[in-house]
């Protein structure tokens, strides 16, 4: 860069700042001229996208109303608002799939005794799982029920408690790559309020790994030596180890190792002994929220 030392700068005793296509300023007790030069900050295709996904998260947040916004305020951490945790749901849903399922204008009536009724508005089609806490007896249900946008969705939650207070919440989530294989429920299946998510890693004798996920629904709340979940892997054959992990769950279970198996016999018992390891949290095949809501509550009648 040329810098010119001048005397009575841009005709005056004294200048500074921008002037035409020159800026004068004072280094080490000269007035000196040089070229402007923009600033150019980076257009990369990359952080276009970026900003084009954080400005589509944030109009997501447009859409809330007091009560809604009063939820998501609810499932942030401390220095973080409701609008940050919507925002980086919402992009990364983008990012990886094109859509977010934003639930949204949710309000409560007919609030009769043991019964309450759930309205809301979605951006997106999509199957959506409700989770019903009971605050005071610390008692959890789920629900699966579809929701489709441009129209009021309606769920009646029924056996509620007399004056207690509950809270719920809205979820969706997607496997974001295709499993090497999946684990088979033996014996019979049930559906029902209660479950255990399972988490299998492959591994190879190379160190590579890959997670496959697998939901089992009971209609009773305890498994045991005689009442057991049996598991069976099916798919690929180029895995040498496989270690099953117990996950989240709703029978009041401790997350973690439950299971290790190696061919060819891939099959797995959980009889509710206690977890070993925690989880490892391996990325493959992960796991990412496609649908949310915030956490709202209220009191049966």
């Amino acid at each position: 860069m040329i810098l010119a030392k001048v005397t009575g700068p841009l005709m005056s005793f004294d200048a500074s700042g921008k002037f035409a296509n020159l800026v004068n300023y004072k280094w080490k007790g000269f007035d000196v001229v040089r070229a402007y030069v923009s600033s150019n900050p980076s257009n990369t295709e990359k952080q276009k996208e970026n900003r084009a996904l954080f400005g589509a998260g944030s109009k997501y947040y447009n859409l809330l109303t007091d009560y809604d916004r009063e939820a998501w305020n609810r499932i942030a951490g401390r220095g973080v608002t409701g609008h940050n945790v919507l925002t980086k749901l919402a992009r990364n849903s983008l990012k990886e799939t094109g859509n977010f399922a934003l639930v949204h204008n949710l309000y409560i009536d007919n609030l009769v005794p043991g019964k309450a009724r759930i309205n809301f508005k979605i951006t997106a089609d999509i199957d959506l799982k409700l989770t019903l806490t009971d605050i005071k007896n610390d008692k959890m249900k789920t629900y699966a029920l579809k929701a489709r946008k441009n129209q009021l969705n309606s769920f009646t939650l029924s056996n509620l408690n007399a004056e207690s207070d509950y809270s719920f919440i809205f979820k969706s989530e997607q496997v974001l790559s295709n499993p090497p294989g999946k684990l088979i429920q033996i014996g019979d299946v049930t559906t029902g309020d209660y479950f255990i998510n399972y988490g299998l890693v492959c591994l190879d004798n190379k160190g590579e790994e890959s997670l496959i996920h697998h939901r089992v629904e009971l209609d009773n709340d305890k498994i045991d030596e005689n009442n057991p979940i049996k598991l069976e892997y099916q798919g690929l054959k180029t895995f040498d180890r496989f270690y099953l992990y117990r996950l989240n769950n709703n029978l009041g279970l401790n997350e973690g190792l439950i299971a290790k198996a190696i061919p060819p016999q891939i099959v797995f018992n959980d009889s509710g002994r206690q977890a070993i390891k925690k989880f490892p949290g391996i990325k493959s095949n992960e796991m990412i929220i496609t649908g949310f809501s915030g956490l709202y509550s209220f009191e049966s009648f």
